[in-house]
């Protein structure tokens, strides 16, 4: 054998190297490429079981505060009072309303964070805002919440409220033309 054929020979088995180190990056790359995606399929699995659960976890005590702001004969008429009624409250029953109105908005003003984030899904974050709506339909809750409700919430939140309550008053004075 010739020095020019072991050149060739040593060119043969360095295109042979390079082709088999190519195979073997491709190979890799390919593997790297299915575990990434098993790993994103997982993280988004993870995020979708996350999101369902402080949904969940949101939901169930919005469903404990109003339970609780229902469930006596006492608090219930109280509660009624707070839709029906015009007569003035006592200092008690105006702190009462205060906490009872300012926490179930606030485990709305929760569900509105969480879903800003991606971790609550958009239709409990839909029926937390609807829940909210009811309440705003009684005059005297519009009342505090221009009163002093707006004052206990983070600016962006306070400021969906605000349109509720403006489309809520809007409504009442509908209806009210109506009436007459």
């Amino acid at each position: 054998m010739t020095l020019e054929n072991f050149a060739d020979l040593a060119e043969i088995i360095g295109v042979i190297a390079v082709v088999a180190s190519l195979v073997f990056v491709g190979i890799q790359v390919k593997q790297n490429t299915a575990q990434a995606k098993l790993t994103e399929k997982q993280m988004q699995q993870t995020n979708s079981l996350a999101r369902a659960e402080l949904s969940l976890a949101g939901w169930t005590s919005r469903i404990a505060l109003q339970r609780d702001m229902y469930a006596t004969q006492e608090s219930a008429d109280f509660m009624a009072r707070v839709f029906s009624s015009t007569e003035p409250f006592t200092p008690g029953e105006k702190m009462r309303l205060n906490i009872n109105i300012s926490s179930l908005i606030a485990t709305s003003e929760a569900a509105a964070f969480l879903h800003d984030q991606g971790l609550m899904d958009q239709q409990l974050y839909d029926r937390s805002l609807e829940a909210v709506k009811l309440y705003f339909q009684s005059p005297r809750i519009r009342k505090w919440w221009r009163d002093v409700g707006s004052d206990y919430f983070v600016t962006s939140f306070a400021e969906k409220l605000n349109e509720v309550c403006d489309h809520a008053e809007a409504a009442a004075a509908h209806r009210k033309e109506g009436a007459q």
